[in-house]
């Protein structure tokens, strides 16, 4: 850069008219030898734009001429981080399309706060305050309106870097003087700070010195082990507390300047004191006459080193008169022992890891193996342990010799000399003895009997856990059937208003019969997983047997493996046992899966049904049948078969042939308890290889079935009011098209909260409280109980599909209530309620 270029300022222009620019740049840039023409053309360009005026000769002017607000910010910035920034800045108000100046300005000042910034305009439309207010401090901001003579611009511009360069001056000058103030004060706190670490250090040394003298003597005294300090002589320099108190002398000054030999006497097979070589002495055995003239034996070693400049022996000092009496208790222990292990309850022996082999056993281990002495001596581990005991035995050992334990608690099984195992409950410590083998010393209880009654134990947690399983499939069954039923309410209701919407259109008709027919069917099915969830008696009535037999051959197909054939031969198809429905589905569900589990992935499963005539009593393997007509199932497979000594054991609870996680034992058991309490018989024929079947035998009672009824035509009406309460809007509805084709009129809710405000409101408009059971906020028999409380003799209808629990509820209560069970029928529910109504009478529904 020449020197021309370092002298000039840097001024920036922003006007979004060429004429301006160009007027800026004729009267700032500095003249040359130009043309007479283009100098008259300037005048006239000056008159044009700033009036009449001479021009006069301003500061040498770097000139950046820009038409619009975001280059210019940018050129700011730019001539910031180059390190030549710009002095003056003359900003155009409007400057269309872009950014307006006052937007201009405010991103200037953010990015040179030195910049001194003139806002020019032909408008006073934009008041300087806010502009001033956006672009601080306001020294650096002028306001200047067009136009303007040419002379006062380059006055204002000489001005402006007149300013600009001495403010930076100023600035260059006060950050000179900081920094040598900051140097001086630096050198002199340096200076200050050498002093005084001088100072301290010495004073450091000093205290140092005291502290590692008393520290001395307090590490001395605080140590547990006598320690004396000789010179080379042999002359006592110092003894701590420990050595004073085993020598029994109460100061130090009565050891100081005594020979080493006074007090410790010499060793008879080591020359005392030790001699004053580097590194420390070999320890041995001595006495130190302690001041009551007794001798107390001691364990002593030494080490030479310097002490102050000085040779001196260090000598450490231990009592050995605690390990000398030890030694006596364990001699006297070592016998006492040998007298326990002979003696003891358990069994006890030694086993040397290092060799393999048995070092000693008492009399109650050889009463539990059954060998004498001299064979347990002999055996190897792999002889007296089982295999799964000897993989644990190996494995310990592995980490015994690791390193990793010290002893071991564990249960191992032991083969006796007669060939039967024995559990044994082992506790074993190991240690290295005097000859440096590695030694478990061993007790072991015998635990077989209690093994024993852990194993009866866990067999009947696991019956426990299944038992507790059925419960809680039960639980959830009677909720899924809960739910179940009052879908199945709705499509019943339904199809029972439709079909009495139909007339005499009787195809839609009897398809929806056969739907009715096919919801009393699931109505059924509900009722019989709802007793199986309640653990309750099963209801008995006549049923047809083959409609059982192929539903749940249907429901098998899809559940068995592709490979199992199902054959079936149903014959007397109409006749009837008395039996609950879900109690057969039960038994050929048991005896199908139970066959299916047998044959595994392919088979053939036979399932026939018969009815047979016995003329005289038939002697079964478990039960005697009386002559009689007989329905007989026969469950049959093709798989391994049973093993005759499982035979008789086939029936018992719990008693299963497969795996712990193949079954529970309870499927036949099951099924034989079932049988027996519909007075009949079931026995099994099986052989290994043979396949297996099952043959039930069940009493034809010679009882009409119970039919599907249809629908009467003729119902039971009223024109009552009634209050129907159900959480399920579904029903509502259903609820309300039945009671209105009956002829009542009727008041629903859903929230049985709101139901009960809306009686309390108006107790006497109500004729019959309708409500469910099972609803949230409030139960129907706590809805019925706070109707009840208010007008007692309302008549009450309750829905619920658990009548049995509900009535027994209400017959302990006394209350006077009818039940619907759901799914409820549409003559059912007109029945109950007419009854109901009729039941009570007016002069009783007002109470």
């Amino acid at each position: 850069m020449n020197d021309s270029a370092e002298k000039a300022v840097r001024v920036l222009v922003v006007d979004d008219e060429p004429a301006i620019l160009a007027a800026f740049g004729e009267v700032l840039r500095p003249k040359t030898a130009s043309a007479e023409g283009a100098a008259q053309r300037m005048r006239d360009l000056e008159r044009t734009l700033f009036g009449d005026g001479e021009s006069e000769t301003g500061p040498l002017v770097e000139l950046t001429a820009l038409n619009q607000a975001e280059p210019a910010v940018e050129a700011v910035a730019q001539a910031v981080a180059q390190g030549r920034p710009f002095a003056v800045a003359f900003v155009d108000v409007r400057m269309p399309p872009g950014p307006d100046g006052v937007w201009a300005v405010k991103e200037m000042r953010a990015r040179d706060q030195a910049l001194e910034i003139v806002v020019m305009t032909a408008y006073s439309d934009v008041p300087p305050g806010r502009i001033a207010q956006m672009a601080p401090p306001p020294s650096k901001l002028l306001y200047m309106q067009k136009p303007f003579h040419a002379h006062e611009l380059r006055q204002l511009v000489a001005s402006l870097s007149d300013k600009w360069r001495s403010q930076r001056e100023l600035e260059r000058t006060q950050r000179e003087l900081e920094r040598r103030v900051e140097e001086r004060t630096a050198q002199l706190a340096q200076a200050n700070a050498s002093l005084r670490e001088e100072i301290e250090r010495r004073r450091a040394n000093q205290a140092e010195l005291a502290r590692s003298e008393q520290n001395l003597r307090l590490i001395l005294d605080c140590l547990p082990v006598g320690l004396m300090i000789t010179d080379s002589a042999g002359k006592v320099l110092r003894v701590n507390a420990a050595a004073l108190k085993l020598s029994g002398h109460a100061h130090e000054n009565d050891l100081l300047g005594r020979h080493c030999r006074e007090i410790i006497a010499e060793h008879e097979q080591s020359p005392w004191p030790p001699s004053a070589e580097p590194g420390p002495s070999q320890p041995c055995e001595s006495t130190l006459m302690r001041l009551s003239g007794e001798g107390l034996p001691v364990l002593v070693s030494a080490i030479a080193l310097k002490l102050d400049g000085q040779d001196v022996l260090l000598q450490a000092i231990a009592d050995l008169s605690e390990r000398k009496n030890w030694e006596r208790a364990l001699n006297e222990s070592e016998a006492r022992y040998r007298q326990l292990v002979e003696f003891a309850p358990a069994g006890i022996y030694e086993f040397d890891f290092s060799a393999s082999r048995f070092l000693s056993v008492n009399e109650v281990m050889l009463e539990y193996t059954g060998y004498d002495r001299d064979e347990f001596l002999a055996l190897r581990p792999e002889k007296l342990l089982t295999p799964e005991s000897l993989r644990d035995y190996l494995g310990q050992q592995k980490q015994l010799l690791a390193g990793d334990i010290s002893s071991q608690t564990n249960e191992y099984q032991f083969y006796t000399k007669s060939g039967r195992t024995m559990w044994a409950l082992v506790n074993a410590n190991f240690v290295f003895d005097g000859q440096g083998r590695l030694v478990g010393r061993v007790v072991a209880n015998d635990i077989t009997a209690r093994k024993q009654a852990e194993q009866d134990k866990v067999l009947m947690e696991s019956r426990i856990r299944q038992a507790q399983k059925m419960e809680a499939l039960g639980s959830l069954a009677g909720g899924v059937a809960h739910d179940f039923n009052n879908i199945l309410n709705a499509v019943i209701g339904f199809t029972e208003l439709t079909l009495r919407e139909l007339g005499e259109q009787e195809t839609p008709k009897a398809y929806l019969k056969h739907v009715l027919q096919a919801g009393r069917r699931a109505s059924e099915l509900v009722r019989q997983i709802l007793t199986f969830s309640r653990g309750g008696e099963p209801e008995k009535k006549p049923i047809h047997v083959a409609i059982v037999v192929k539903e749940v051959l249907k429901l098998l197909r899809a559940s068995l493996p592709a490979g199992i054939e199902i054959k079936q031969n149903i014959q007397n198809a109409d006749e009837l046992v008395l039996a609950d429905p879900s109690q057969i589905h039960q038994v050929m569900m048991n005896l199908c899966a139970n066959a299916a589990q047998a044959m595994g992935e392919s088979g053939l499963l036979t399932v026939e049904l018969r009815k047979v005539t016995l003329g005289r009593p038939l002697e079964l393997d478990m039960a005697s049948l009386p002559p009689g007509p007989y329905v007989q199932l026969v469950v049959a497979d093709n798989g391994p078969g049973v093993e005759p000594a499982h035979i008789g054991r086939i029936f018992e609870p719990y008693f299963s042939t497969k795996s712990a996680s193949g079954g529970t034992g309870l499927g036949l058991a099951v099924v034989h308890g079932i049988v027996k309490g519909l007075d009949g018989a079931i026995d099994v024929k099986s052989a290994p290889g043979a396949g297996c079947q099952f043959r039930v035998f069940l009493p034809i009672p010679g009882l009409a079935a119970d039919d599907d009824q249809e629908t009467p035509n003729h119902l039971p009406m009223g024109h009552e009011t009634i209050l129907l309460v159900d959480d399920e809007p579904e029903l509502v509805r259903l609820g309300l098209g039945v009671l209105e084709v009956l002829g009542y009129r009727v008041e629903s809710a859903t929230d049985p909260e709101e139901a009960l405000r809306m009686f309390l409101a108006e107790p006497a408009r109500y004729d019959l409280l309708l409500t469910d059971q099972t609803m949230p906020k409030m139960t129907g028999l706590e809805l019925i109980e706070r109707v009840r409380a208010r007008r007692g003799g309302l008549p009450v209808v309750l829905c619920t599909g658990y009548g049995e629990q509900v009535a027994r509820i209400l017959a302990q209560r006394g209350e006077n209530v009818r039940l619907a069970q759901k799914p409820v029928l549409m003559a059912e529910l007109a029945q109950a309620v007419r009854l109901a109504l009729d039941e009570t009478g007016p002069e009783r529904r007002e109470q």
